[in-house]
């Protein structure tokens, strides 16, 4: 499985229930996730460069680098970038939070 979810763009942070998100390397995937939920990863613009230009989650604007199992992989949903040629700066959202730092 780990070599699709890399493909696919997501790398599982292990020991976490978060996941880091980097450019697609196909333009429309389907996953079939959590027994019978799909999570579709779509990619505008593949074809004039794999930099990240805008990430969307379930259709909302997302600003980090990163999400959380509930996000998207407990039930499905849709992961959406837009990709182009030039670096852009897309992740201006918080950093993942780290797990020396929780409170129990």
């Amino acid at each position: 499985m780990l070599p699709t979810v890399c493909s696919a763009s997501i790398y599982p942070v292990v020991t976490q229930p978060m996941y880091l998100i980097a450019s697609p390397w196909f333009s429309d995937l389907n996953m079939t996730i959590n027994g019978n939920q799909t999570l579709r990863i779509r990619a505008a613009g593949l074809d004039e460069g794999y930099f990240v230009q805008s990430v969307r989650i379930n259709g909302e604007p997302w600003e980090k680098n990163w999400f959380e199992h509930e996000d998207l992989m407990a039930h499905g949903g849709t992961l959406e970038f837009a990709l182009g040629a030039e670096m852009k700066t897309w992740e201006t959202g918080a950093v993942p939070p780290s797990p020396g730092h929780v409170r129990l």
